[in-house]
């Protein structure tokens, strides 16, 4: 009878020692916006855009990203074609921009009401904080352990 008991009381410790490091084992790609808000889950292939007011042409620009494998690949600038002119871009058409970059920042303090969208989601920039004055976004990869507990923190994603 004895023997019984501590048997299954091997279980529960097993399960709890089994969640634990698989939290560790177990990353996650996330979508890291300065040291305010929470992190988000994100997969290969889903679309951000950063929407801002143009400061000299006071235009509203959309840039259209793609997130794939910890990096985000810029391939859609949309705004007037004056400040596509500005940019350097000579077509409006989808595709007009192609770079990669690994992560970009945004002055806090910056005029353009800079807006970040992922699904439904909108981020306001200035509202994320950072230490220098400039709000860095960045892709991670952390493990499922950090992910919970960073969610806590900074709060739910809600995903």
């Amino acid at each position: 009878m004895g023997y019984r008991i501590k048997r299954f009381g091997l279980y529960p410790i097993l399960c709890i020692v089994f969640l634990y490091i698989s939290g560790f084992l177990v990353h996650l790609q996330v979508l890291v916006v300065g040291t305010q808000a929470p992190f988000i889950k994100v997969r290969n292939g889903e679309i951000l855009i950063l929407k801002y007011i143009h400061s000299m042409y006071g235009v509203e620009v959309l840039e259209s990203m793609r997130i794939e494998n910890g990096l985000f690949e810029i391939f859609h600038v949309s705004t007037s074609e004056a400040a596509l002119e500005y940019f350097g871009i000579e077509k409006k058409d989808l595709g007009n921009v192609q770079m990669v970059v690994k992560e970009f920042s945004i002055p806090k303090e910056s005029t353009g009401n800079h807006v970040l969208i992922l699904r439904k989601r909108v981020l306001k920039i200035n509202e994320c904080g950072d230490e220098d004055g400039s709000v860095y976004i960045r892709i991670k990869k952390v493990p499922l352990l950090l992910y919970t507990f960073y969610s806590i923190r900074r709060g739910r994603d809600g995903r």
